[in-house]
């Protein structure tokens, strides 16, 4: 699961590095074409400068220069963001600046939103088209008026003019039409959102998934831990029992023996044998606390010596045991 999860968030990334190229590659049509009409506009504003003196008021002129300054403006912020949109290529991978770039991006995005509207065919274009064709027919009327008095102006480059300007006029409405339309291909904010909580999202899957993972192991080594012991402690218990049960069958024998030879001691020899049998009983004593210390090292799971302490206590029972024997048996 966490190297599906891997894979998904490596196609992520790869998946965001394409879009930024491609957003890139849009970028630079885009700043190609805002360069080709500014190279109309600037075609278009000479020869409405050579023809200024007899057709164009200065007030239009005024116009078209308002406009190109705009138009240099958006191209300015177009290359802004392509600058921007470079430097958040080169640091993709790292999530953190990646999202700062992104908020930069969303910014940049709704400045250009805004100088498109600015520049939109149906606002400040088509309101110039249709004053320059407003001027020109009022020329046009005051040619006439002027050839009916008897001047001469030549009407073919008049028209020729004319229609010129026009086709320039609703070539840079088109140009700018497409330019709405590729506006549309670029990703929303919603989108940059989306794609970040998407993002947040597998890496908390990932996190979930680690935190399971190193719960699980300490369970199974926990388990494995208290499933060894217990097998242990009660295979020794039985073997305990067993030998326990042997002994005591033992010792009812031999003190059924003894007691029969117990007026034949002397005194120094029960001196020994009190001796003899205190120490034998400290070792059975000793056995059981060994026995409960290990119990008590399991518990609190610090098994290290518990082993050792185990073996110490079956000795002990043991030679404790075998003493009451010999001192049975001697009696």
């Amino acid at each position: 699961m966490v190297e599906d999860n891997r894979a998904r968030f490596i196609r992520l990334d790869i998946a965001l590095r394409d879009s930024f190229s491609k957003i890139r590659d849009e970028i630079g049509d885009i700043k190609g074409k805002l360069e080709m009409q500014l190279g109309s506009l600037k075609e278009v504003k000479k020869e409405v400068d050579d023809s200024k003196k007899d057709f164009v008021g200065i007030d239009k002129i005024n116009a078209l220069k308002i406009k190109i300054g705009d138009l240099r403006e958006e191209l300015k912020a177009v290359e802004r963001l392509e600058k921007k949109l470079n430097e958040i290529e080169a640091k993709a991978a790292e999530k953190e600046k990646t999202e700062a770039k992104l908020d930069e991006i969303e910014g940049k995005i709704e400045s250009i939103e805004k100088v498109s509207k600015a520049a939109s065919p149906d606002s400040k274009v088509d309101k110039l088209v249709k004053e320059i064709n407003g001027e020109f027919a009022d020329l046009r009327k005051a040619v006439r008026e002027v050839e009916n008095k008897g001047g001469s102006i030549v009407d073919d480059k008049f028209t020729k003019l004319e229609n010129d300007v026009n086709k320039r006029t609703l070539s840079i409405s088109n140009k700018l039409s497409m330019f709405m339309e590729e506006q549309k291909k670029y990703p929303t904010k919603q989108e940059i959102n989306q794609l970040l909580r998407m993002m947040n999202r597998e890496f908390d899957d990932i996190k979930e998934k680690i935190d399971e993972i190193g719960i699980v192991k300490n369970d199974l080594k926990n388990m494995r831990r208290e499933k060894v012991g217990k097998r242990f402690f009660e295979q020794q218990f039985v073997s305990l029992n067993g030998e326990i049960g042997n002994l005591k069958s033992e010792i009812e024998y031999l003190k059924r023996k003894g007691f029969k030879a117990a007026g034949k001691s002397s005194e120094k020899g029960e001196r020994k044998a009190f001796n003899f049998y205190f120490l034998a009983n400290f070792l059975i004593v000793l056995a059981f606390i060994l026995l409960g210390v290990s119990l008590l090292l399991f518990f609190i799971g610090r098994d290290a010596y518990m082993d050792y302490l185990i073996y110490g206590a079956i000795i002990s029972f043991v030679i404790g045991v075998l003493m009451r024997i010999v001192l049975v048996i001697r009696g």
